[in-house]
């Protein structure tokens, strides 16, 4: 009865937290998620995806819901965003989803490569702290290299990255600062598009050193986010902070349909990824996105506008064999569309591929798209 008990609990778990899906970011008049355009190409020639009927298999009664029963699976963190609704916000705790970490993004640059934090994230964390059972919990202040003027935005931003980095002890400063003067409990620094830029990753590593004793000074944590790109075998990355590595950049903007991960996908990453395997976790991101074939347009889907969208067009809908997305064409004026997006039951399968490969606790971090 116990066994039940905790494999209950995970399934309500993983369920609650993809029900709660929030939107993406919005700049510039488009929705932009983490590493949106940082799609890899390496399956890119894969061929069809064979698939699997939605209807043998549509709950989480698998492998991985007993895994997470036996503490192989563990949900550590999710990120929360100032755009979200407050019905997300006072939702967060209404359930079974109990992460360790609540990630508040983002701080960002203004013009002047100065670190900005919004004082909706500011309003938002004061919400979230006051909510009941929060006391347990670990807020991180996520910092990205966006600029952000009147009227613009940079997102991913490497000049900015150059210049704050000039000074690795300076900014590693302002950044425990600014996480402390607002009562953070620990630092994220999600600094993307270095990709192969050597001169900029031995920069950021500096960086990193100066933070890490800064950090230690003040007894506060550091998490990395690392981009599926990363060439960790090239620049030697410090031990000490915990690495989160993207694992939702497999298809999306610029490439044909298919899903934000795979089991191929997933096991080269994790294979990559080795050298820092004792100290690592995994981004994962529901939702996917709605590929117009004749504009040859994209665009992207929430976990829940995909149930939606799956009622009312998606008749012919399948289970992605090598993702365990869910997928279905169908026609809108004249127009075929293809769609992939991921459910709980897809997240599940993503987390038991890296458990399984590995032998290894995987640490699940959720960004929803």
């Amino acid at each position: 009865m116990k066994h039940l008990q905790k494999k209950s609990r995970i399934c309500l778990l993983i369920l609650f937290l993809l029900l709660t899906g929030c939107s993406a970011k919005v700049k510039d008049g488009q929705q932009i998620p983490p590493a949106e355009e940082e799609a890899e190409q390496t399956l890119e020639e894969q061929g069809e995806s064979s698939t699997v009927d939605i209807t043998q298999n549509t709950s989480i009664q698998s492998e991985t819901s007993d895994d997470a029963g036996d503490g192989k699976i563990v949900n550590e963190a999710v990120w929360v965003v100032y755009w979200d609704d407050e019905d997300y916000v006072s939702k967060l705790m209404d359930g079974a989803y109990d992460p360790e970490i609540i990630c508040e993004f983002e701080a960002y640059f203004d013009g002047k490569h100065t670190l900005v934090k919004e004082d909706r994230v500011k309003e938002q964390f004061t919400r979230l702290k006051a909510l009941p059972g929060m006391e347990e919990k670990k807020f991180y202040l996520t910092f990205v290299n966006d600029v952000v003027t009147d009227g613009s935005s940079s997102q991913k931003d490497t000049e900015v990255l150059y210049d704050v980095l000039k000074d690795p002890a300076k900014h590693a400063s302002d950044v425990v600062k600014a996480a402390k003067e607002d009562g953070y409990d620990g630092i994220e620094i999600d600094y993307e598009k270095i990709r192969d830029d050597l001169k900029l990753w031995e920069m950021f590593t500096a960086f990193e050193n100066e933070l890490i004793r800064e950090a230690d000074k003040e007894g506060i944590p550091l998490r990395i986010v690392l981009e599926p790109s990363t060439p960790v075998e090239k620049i030697g990355l410090p031990e000490g902070p915990e690495y989160v590595v993207m694992c939702y950049n497999l298809y999306g903007y610029g490439t044909k349909p298919g899903p934000k991960a795979d089991r191929d996908f997933l096991i080269e990453l994790a294979d990559r990824f080795e050298p820092l395997s004792g100290n690592l976790g995994f981004a994962f991101a529901n939702g996917g996105f709605d590929w117009d074939l004749k504009k040859d347009t994209i665009e992207p889907l929430t976990d829940l506008q995909g149930k939606k969208l799956i009622q009312t067009e998606g008749k012919n809908a399948l289970r992605d064999e090598k993702s365990h997305d869910l997928t279905f064409t169908y026609e809108k004026d004249g127009h075929k569309h293809e769609v992939y997006f991921a459910d709980e039951e897809t997240i599940a399968f993503w987390a038991g591929v890296i458990h399984e490969h590995t032998g290894r606790k995987v640490r699940i971090n959720i960004w929803r798209n």
